[in-house]
């Protein structure tokens, strides 16, 4: 890449269940594309969350949207090197 950093490419609004997803993934990689390990999917927490300017973890942070953003945001800070836990709260 022109910064000299490494580039991923994350896979989003994929099917919840449909072979689309492994096959974008796996098509990407035989390029010799890095493909992120975590997946965001279509769900209808980021549909609701966006109506009043909210993320899908403050629309419902229990949720599977926000699992997968979660998921997704711990594996970025390990991949430049930051730590992958958050504090507990005080």
């Amino acid at each position: 890449s022109i910064a000299k950093k490494p580039a991923w490419v994350l896979l989003n609004a994929s099917p919840i269940r449909s072979a689309i997803t492994d096959e974008a993934a796996k098509s990407l990689e035989v390029k010799g594309t890095k493909v992120c390990p975590h997946v965001l999917h279509v769900r209808v927490a980021y549909s609701h969350s966006v109506i009043d300017g909210r993320t899908a973890l403050e629309f419902e942070p229990d949720g599977k949207a926000a699992d997968e953003v979660r998921a997704v945001f711990r594996w970025t800070r390990g991949q430049v090197g930051l730590p992958t836990r958050q504090r507990a709260a005080a």
